[in-house]
């Protein structure tokens, strides 16, 4: 595939990691697949931030200030 820089394992690892968890909204999914011994691993180093999960985030914020006020 031309222009398609290659990563690795490695990084199609910790994007696993971080899909796990936004598919599940489990950290622990991630931890279990990935084999991790303890949870802070997965946590620091393999279930990155997705801007996705912070406005699913947010809507939910809305939605409970939306219904607290009514």
């Amino acid at each position: 595939m031309a222009g398609v820089k290659w990563k690795g394992l490695y990084a199609g690892r910790r994007g696993a990691g971080t899909v796990l968890r936004n598919l599940t909204g489990a950290l622990v999914a991630s931890q279990q697949v990935l084999r991790h011994t303890t949870l802070a691993t997965t946590d620091q180093h393999y279930a990155l931030p997705s801007r996705e999960m912070a406005d699913r985030g947010l809507k939910m914020l809305e939605a409970a200030w939306q219904k607290a006020e009514s």
